[in-house]
């Protein structure tokens, strides 16, 4: 039997009201459908909501996390989405995945950023075979393209203001990219004591959550 039968896995879907249209149809999905109804794995779907009074509310398959739902917040609602998973559910595997990652955006730019190479790469078991993994990793990043990336969305980032408060001198290689990775549940803890790393993400890095994971296991 196969780990992917047996590990209790979690899966984490961002959303927000913007993204309705992309959960439904990736709630469509054959993948959504066949794999939600296997008993080890729970499908959440995750979004945020400054005005609740809880820091998380869990209401059946949904998880509102106490913050702000916007682009350059990514980082501390992934953040606080990892604590209360963690504190909340029993899992071997925390899985991210955007509900737009449907959509194929990024597919133009190869196979590898494609729906079709997750679905390949969840049915290996690519994503429970060690404690940290996604479907694409980011390699060669630096403050030069971490601004051009600012640049192309409209965001005031400062990466060098960014790697000195969390002590590094590179970005960690490889990270993986935001529309989907994987942590085991010790990694997950190790999220959590690292919430500096995510604040700083928020404020010079314009909130870019992939980048303070990799960087937060890599301290």
């Amino acid at each position: 039997m196969s780990t992917l039968s047996t590990s209790k896995i979690l899966i984490c879907i961002y959303t927000c009201k913007s993204d309705a249209s992309s959960l439904k149809k990736l709630k469509n999905s054959l993948w959504y459908k066949e794999y939600s109804k296997y008993k080890n794995i729970k499908m959440l779907e995750c979004t945020a909501d400054p005005d609740i009074k809880e820091e998380s509310i869990i209401n059946g398959s949904q998880l509102v996390v106490k913050t702000e739902e916007s682009y350059d917040n990514l980082s501390v609602k992934t953040y606080k989405i990892i604590k209360a998973c963690y504190s909340n559910f029993d899992f071997d595997f925390l899985i991210k995945i955007d509900s737009t990652f449907i959509e194929n955006n990024h597919s133009h730019m190869g196979y590898i950023w494609s729906f079709e190479n997750f679905e390949k790469k969840f049915l290996q078991g690519k994503f429970i075979s060690k404690n940290y993994s996604g479907s694409v990793p980011i390699i060669n990043n630096t403050p030069e393209s971490f601004q051009r990336w600012a640049d192309g969305k409209g965001l005031t980032i400062n990466p060098i203001t960014f790697m000195m408060k969390c002590g590094i001198n590179k970005f960690p290689e490889p990270y993986y990219g935001g529309k989907c990775y994987s942590l085991s549940r010790s990694y997950c803890e190790t999220i959590i004591d690292n919430e500096d790393v995510f604040t700083y993400g928020k404020l010079h890095l314009g909130g870019c959550e992939d980048a303070c994971i990799g960087v937060a296991l890599n301290k």
